[in-house]
Formats: C-alpha cells, structure tokens, sequence
C-alpha cells in the first residue's frame, strides 16, 4: 500500500509539472529549381552584356581575367589588367552553372548536367564552341524528380522558427532537431597566352596538363581536352564514403576535400587517377590547399556535415602514401582558403578574412596578422602580389605585397 501510494504521488506531482515551453531553432532550407530537360536544352547559351553581381559563387583567374560565377545562371567576364580597376566586360549566359576551368584559351563549364566550351582567346568576344551532352551529373541527387526533369539550382533560406515542447517532470518532449545543420548562407596575374588557370580551394573543376578533372559527390570523372573535341575517359569512385565536395591540383597529384576525410590521387597515369591514401576527419565541410610538403583543410559546420566543428587541420604529406597530422586549430566559420609562401589566407564567412603567418606549423593561431571582418569572404585565389577574394558582398582585391597588412585595391560590389 505504502509504495503504491508513492508511486500515484510522483505520477500526480509530474502532471502538475507539465508545462509547454517555447523555443526558436535556427535552419537552412533548400527548396529545388525544376525544369524539364528539353527546357533547360532550349534555353540559350552565350555572350551578352555584363550583369550586376547578385548572387556569386566560385572564382576563377586566367591571364589578367577573372572569371566569377553567377550562382545558377553563367559566368562575369572582368578584366583585371588593372586590379585597382576590374571592368566587367561580358556576362555568358549558362544556366545551372557552378564551375569553370580554363586552358589554352577555352573556357569549361557546366551547364546542369552537360559540359559546355567557349574560346575565350579574346575574353571581350566569347565564341561557344561546343555543347557534351549528359556527361556530369546532377550536382543535387538529393532533389531527383526522373529522367524528365533537372535542378539547375536551389533557393537557400535560413529559417528562424517557434516550436513548442512540453516538459513533464523535469523531461523534454518533442521533435528532435540540431542546431549545428545552420550554415552561414553564405603581383600582376600571369600573362602566358597558354597558361592553365587557376581556381579557388572550393573549386570542382580541375585541369592537369591535357585532362580536365570534375568532381561528382561520390567520384571524379577524367576528360581528355587536348584536341578540339571533349573525350569522356572513365569515372574513378571514392571508397570511403562521405561527399566529395573540392578538388585541388598540386605538383601532379589530386587533393580532393570531402566531407568526411582528405582524398590524396597520383597522376602518373592522368587518364586514371590512382588514390594514394586517405585520412579521414569528423564529418564537415572540407576544402583543401597544399603548399610544399603541408596541406591545409577547413573543417566547418554546413548542410551536409551536420555535427561538425570548426577548425582548420595542418597534415605533413612529404611521404603522400600517409600523411601524418601536424595540428588542429579551432576556427569561427571556415570556407575556402589560399596559401602563398607560407601566408595563410582564411575566409571565415561573415566573420571576415583572417591571415595568419603559417612558417611554424606548431603555432599558426599566434602569429595572426590580419583580421578583416568588415565583409562576408567565400573563397581567395592568392596570385603574385594580389589577392582575389570572392563572398556575399562581391568580390574583393587587396595588395599583398606588404608583409603585414592587406591593403584593398578595389571591390565590385553585389547589386
């Protein structure tokens, strides 16, 4: 009777406990852009007249040109001759276009799931040359509707909504939700008329030589670009699971970021790429720079690396078969980054750029040189005494030339 009796007082006393509380959790929504694929065929491709900066993504520099994508809907043409004075020259109208490469003169691109050429040879006169069909794949597998239909692009939205749970007797009872799936939504340059460009850390076109390298979620496909026509090789599956989401080409080898680990290729055959070793990291997403005999990668809290942490990672890849880690260090916010003897440049989102001295490895968070948290910052491309940055508020350029402190030579801002 006794225990009986206490049991029907705790159930009473945690009835009258129970209450409803109110709390607001913050998200990233994705809603898919849909359209047929005799649509997104029909639609135009081609040269038209420079458009206002609106909704940017990746950069890409070749000659004294920078190539700036238009999430979604093609590519800026700026000539930068002059980094304190970019001029916009041209806008190529490419929908679903993330990526760009460029080579000898011919710009690469996707368009959803084709790859499209343009000679860009003079930057102010595009010419489309040629249009592979259904050679990429779609970049949102997620969002898959059939055959009949592509996502050539998603509408982001962070969300800020109530939800109510009840506590009974100390306890919570409701949906279950992660705060961590918020992601912040967000010298003169080489004159060689052959050059190879050079892409940021958030890249997924490569090129080496005569292959052009694109990365899947779960593979690279390998292309041979050295004649007119584009030559589909093969595809090479990552094993270890994860999101392939970067790719970054360094004294012949392949440093490919995913989101659960660093990927190391060979090129000894560049038509087959071979996987020399992987090391694998918690779940996040992963760019990756290599300078010398250390690579660095950012690991950051995003849509598909939901339990993740903040922190930049240093690995020493002098034996490339295994990679040894060096230091971890916590950071804000990290997207891409770019190191250029031994500086390292950082964009933490809209917590600005960072620049750190990287000569000791053992010290990288001591010797911060710089702090620019006026802007948000997406990706850098250091170049000679130039760096080109990318991020919400447009595209930013600052001399680097003095050792310690960046000065902005110019911006194009978004509209």
């Amino acid at each position: 009777m006794k225990k009986s009796s206490l049991f029907c007082l705790i159930a009473l006393f945690m009835m009258a406990c129970s209450d409803t509380i109110e709390e607001y959790i913050t998200y990233e929504k994705q809603t898919p852009i849909y359209v047929t694929v005799a649509e997104f065929r029909n639609k135009p491709i081609g040269a038209e007249a420079p458009h206002a900066l609106k909704d940017v993504g990746k950069i890409y520099t070749y000659n004294q040109y920078l190539f700036v994508n238009e999430r979604g809907k093609g590519i800026h043409i700026i000539d930068n001759s002059n980094p304190s004075a970019p001029i916009q020259i041209k806008f190529l109208n490419i929908v679903g276009n993330v990526d760009m490469a460029v080579r000898n003169g011919i710009l690469y691109a996707d368009c959803v799931v084709d790859l499209v050429r343009f000679d860009v040879t003079n930057p102010a006169q595009p010419i489309f040359l040629s249009r592979e069909v259904n050679v990429l794949p779609n970049l949102y597998p997620e969002f898959n509707l059939g055959v009949e239909y592509v996502v050539v692009g998603v509408i982001k939205e962070i969300i800020r909504e109530k939800r109510n749970f009840s506590t009974r007797g100390g306890f919570r009872f409701g949906g279950m939700y992660s705060a961590s799936s918020y992601s912040d939504a967000s010298s003169s340059p080489s004159t060689s008329p052959n050059a190879v460009g050079k892409g940021g850390s958030m890249a997924r076109f490569a090129i080496v030589n005569d292959y052009l390298y694109a990365v899947t979620q779960s593979s690279i496909i390998t292309f041979n670009i050295a004649q007119e026509s584009v030559q589909r090789l093969g595809t090479f599956n990552l094993s270890a699971g994860g999101i392939v989401e970067t790719i970054f080409p360094y004294n012949n080898n392949l440093f490919i970021g995913c989101t659960n680990g660093m990927y190391i290729l060979g090129l000894s055959n560049p038509a087959s790429p071979q996987q020399l070793s992987f090391v694998g990291h918690f779940p996040s997403c992963d760019p990756v720079v290599v300078e010398g005999n250390y690579a660095y990668i950012t690991l950051r809290v995003g849509t598909n690396c939901q339990n993740a942490t903040n922190e930049l990672q240093v690995y020493d890849i002098t034996n490339l078969q295994s990679p040894q880690r060096v230091k971890t260090y916590p950071m804000m916010l990290p997207h891409g980054l770019g190191i250029q003897n031994n500086t390292l440049f950082i964009c933490e989102g809209k917590h600005g750029l960072k620049v750190f001295d990287a000569s000791n490895k053992q010290e990288i968070d001591k010797n911060l040189k710089q702090h620019i948290n006026n802007v948000h910052a997406y990706d850098v491309i250091p170049m000679g005494n130039v760096l080109m940055m990318i991020g919400e508020n447009g595209l930013f350029q600052y001399s680097i030339s003095n050792s310690k402190t960046l000065q902005l030579l110019s911006s194009l801002r978004v509209n």
